[in-house]
């Protein structure tokens, strides 16, 4: 990764810090975007999505894409590993 908050979501794939500028964390932040979002539930590269890649990525928009779907992945993983809120809540009460 190529900044300070991209190396720490190395180890914390839901660190929620992102820079301007930073191709990293582009990926992670598209990764959690609305227009990613809307374009896996449609299942298709939506204008929205594939417009936010261009103005992220340019001409490297396909490739960045293939990032954003595994840091989306990443994510997934990462959320599904983590305790259930209400679950740490009762154990605490």
């Amino acid at each position: 990764m190529s900044c300070k908050p991209c190396a720490t979501a190395e180890q914390a794939p839901l660190h929620p810090v992102y820079i301007a500028n930073c191709e990293g964390c582009n990926v992670r932040m598209l990764a959690n975007g609305p227009a990613h979002f809307e374009a896996k539930e449609a299942n298709t590269m939506t204008p929205a999505y594939r417009a936010e890649l261009e103005r992220n990525f340019g001409d490297a928009w396909l490739e960045k894409h293939r990032d954003v779907k595994a840091m989306h992945y990443r994510h997934q993983q990462a959320r599904r590993s983590m305790p259930n809120w209400r679950e740490v809540k009762e154990k605490s009460e």
